[in-house]
């Protein structure tokens, strides 16, 4: 855990905190309706809870907002309390939105440098050129201190990255186009590295030969284990249009 987080909840007397900037739109009528826990909206939005409600929350929340623009590099002073309404019965919720806002290189940059490892796991393959360019891409930071037996003592955090590509034209892919990368390198430190893969009525996937699939409670869901090997060649998951479906395919799948 990022030692910054702990000192950012214990300044502002924290429970909750989440930060997500997106760009494009999501367009439902293309790429069905979002998961229920990474649904997000365009621009910025940043949401946060209080533990200490008395003590001067406008003045927390101004402070707070200067802070997280300059770690990670937004434009969110729009946000600040003189440009907001003040709630009046929020629990200690305090929650903004801006509709201009989207993702840059400078807030992938600081959301990477989070992760335990900096050019393995997840980091190799977020590269900005592939990632900024697609329909849709958004990044979420969310960090909430877990309440056990009455004390709030264990922290959790959670980092999101959601994209979608535009292959409609294409009748074969591999996650090497996707991600503009050949090799998944593993983080050696991480306990568990999984890839998800959403089954499409559009694509057929093929998996290499030495991939073992997991169990999932969603049976459309493919759940690879990616600590199995030190690395592996992204070039030998291809995605294929299924034939019968090529003439009538006229929606970009979601990856």
């Amino acid at each position: 855990m990022p030692g910054l987080f702990l000192h950012l909840f214990e300044q502002f007397s924290l429970e909750n905190f989440k930060l997500t900037i997106s760009q494009g739109f999501w367009r439902t009528n293309l790429w069905g309706y979002q998961h229920v826990n990474t649904g997000v909206a365009g621009g910025t939005e940043l949401s946060v809870k209080f533990f200490d409600k008395t003590k001067n929350p406008y003045q927390k929340w101004h402070d707070f907002i200067h802070l997280i623009n300059g770690l990670f590099c937004t434009s969110i002073l729009g946000l600040l309390p003189q440009f907001i309404v003040q709630p009046k019965f929020n629990d200690g919720w305090w929650y903004g939105s801006l509709g201009g806002e989207s993702v840059c290189t400078e807030n992938l940059q600081s959301w990477k440098r989070l992760l335990p490892c900096k050019k393995s796991g997840l980091a190799s393959l977020l590269k900005p050129t592939s990632l900024l360019s697609t329909r849709f891409h958004s990044i979420t930071i969310e960090m909430n201190k877990q309440n056990r037996n009455g004390h709030f003592g264990n922290f959790h955090l959670t980092l999101i990255s959601k994209t979608v590509y535009n292959y409609q034209s294409f009748k074969e892919f591999t996650l090497q186009n996707l991600f503009n990368s050949k090799l998944f390198l593993r983080c050696p430190v991480s306990i568990q590295s999984q890839l998800l893969i959403k089954k499409s009525k559009y694509f057929d996937v093929i998996l290499p030969s030495f991939v073992i699939t997991q169990n999932s409670q969603d049976s459309d869901l493919l759940v690879i284990d990616l600590n199995n090997s030190s690395s592996l060649n992204l070039n030998k998951f291809r995605f294929l249009a299924k034939v019968d479906n090529t003439q009538r395919y006229t929606h970009s799948p979601t990856m």
